[in-house]
């Protein structure tokens, strides 16, 4: 099952590009969102589909959660040419672990950011932070 939903999600990924320059974004199931091996093994398979397709890499985003596994993974996949995009996680109270130096990471939706920066016009809410190099 998991297979089929994976050709799946690459048959319409391979439709959008059709019609659009650029990349499509697919994601690696968020089960494995805490297993760097799996998530890796799990976005090589996807963009093996693709290529099936005859579609480049180049033209493909894997989206991974921004877990510290994750974030490995994109470490890995990145060197290999596999374009990632991390993406945000909702349920800790927390920000979790941004990729490098310089990137913002926050667990809370755009709409509670500019909340914070309407009200303070700054970072104020203890959730954001900016991190350091």
């Amino acid at each position: 099952m998991t297979h089929a939903c994976d050709k799946l999600a690459v048959n319409f990924g391979a439709e959008i590009l059709k019609s659009i320059p650029g990349r499509v974004s697919t994601e690696v199931d968020a089960r494995l969102s805490f297993n760097r091996e799996k998530s890796i093994e799990k976005a090589r398979h996807l963009v093996a589909l693709y290529q099936e397709m005859g579609i480049d890499k180049s033209r493909i985003l894997i989206k991974l959660a921004s877990t510290w596994e994750g974030i490995r993974a994109a470490e890995v996949l990145e060197k290999e040419g596999i374009h990632c995009n991390l993406t945000l996680l909702f349920p800790s109270p927390r920000p979790g672990p941004a990729p490098r130096p310089g990137f913002i990471s926050s667990p809370r939706s755009l709409g509670v950011f500019m909340t914070g920066i309407r009200h303070a016009n700054r970072w104020s809410h203890t959730w954001w932070r900016k991190i350091r190099g």
